[in-house]
């Protein structure tokens, strides 16, 4: 239950008293906002607005839960939903993780980085970087 819009504070009762959830009143800025990434690996359900590149971090209903900007009823439904099922809060908790472990993880984000680098910045990958990974063409016209 939400204790009251307290400017850019909300405070969560029943969850835990000692806990606010900062808002940023112009709606933030940061693309794919690393607090989004750090919280799905840590197993914690997230709930948030389809700003920017949100929504290719979130797939919402199944990693997480989007509701629109601005929309305080709906943010406080969604956070009610997820308090109310134990069940569903660890679920989605962990099917953030699992999502986030394969669109985030170090060795992921640098395979598609090597491969944009060969495909569309015309780089021609070392001999060492195609060993680690034998689908990176060797040069960016060989694709």
């Amino acid at each position: 239950m939400l204790a009251g819009d307290l400017g850019d504070d909300i405070v969560l009762w029943r969850w835990r008293e000692d806990r606010r959830v900062r808002t940023d009143g112009e709606g933030g800025s940061d693309n794919l906002p690393t607090v989004i990434a750090e919280a799905m690996l840590a197993g914690v359900p997230v709930i948030s607005t389809p700003l920017a590149g949100v929504p290719e971090m979130i797939d919402d209903g199944e990693d997480g839960v989007l509701v629109p900007v601005r929309d305080s009823i709906r943010l406080s439904e969604a956070i009610a939903r997820l308090l109310a099922d134990p069940v569903r809060l660890l679920t989605a908790g962990a099917r953030g993780r699992a999502s986030a472990e394969a669109k985030f993880s170090i060795p992921q984000t640098t395979r598609e980085l090597k491969h944009l680098l060969v495909r569309r910045a015309r780089v021609t990958a070392p001999e060492a970087a195609r060993a680690l990974d034998p689908h990176l063409p060797r040069r960016w016209w060989t694709w």
